[in-house]
């Protein structure tokens, strides 16, 4: 493959060599389309983000939200009971 750059990125990369940041021309240019990558999966997320951002309060009524909340009570009251039993088993109760 080959790749065309501007002179200034011609001298980057040769700078980079030169400081024995890395090896090769290949080597940046690697380095170069990772970090690039990483910027666009993170600006994919933050675009992903943005568009779900309060969905959930959106897509549920006032009595489904009731009855998770109701749930959510009961499963934390049972997760308590079971760590009060644990502790007590653990003391030989």
């Amino acid at each position: 493959m080959n790749v065309n750059v501007t002179r200034e990125q011609s001298n980057l990369i040769a700078m980079e060599i030169e400081s024995g940041h890395y090896a090769s021309t290949s080597e940046v240019v690697r380095e170069a389309l990772r970090v690039w990558r990483e910027k666009q999966i993170e600006k994919d997320l933050a675009t992903l983000e943005r568009a779900h951002a309060g969905a959930h309060e959106r897509d549920t009524s006032p009595e489904e939200m009731a009855a998770i909340l109701r749930i959510q009570k009961r499963v934390r009251a049972e997760m308590r009971h079971e760590g009060t039993k644990s502790a007590n088993d653990s003391r030989g109760f």
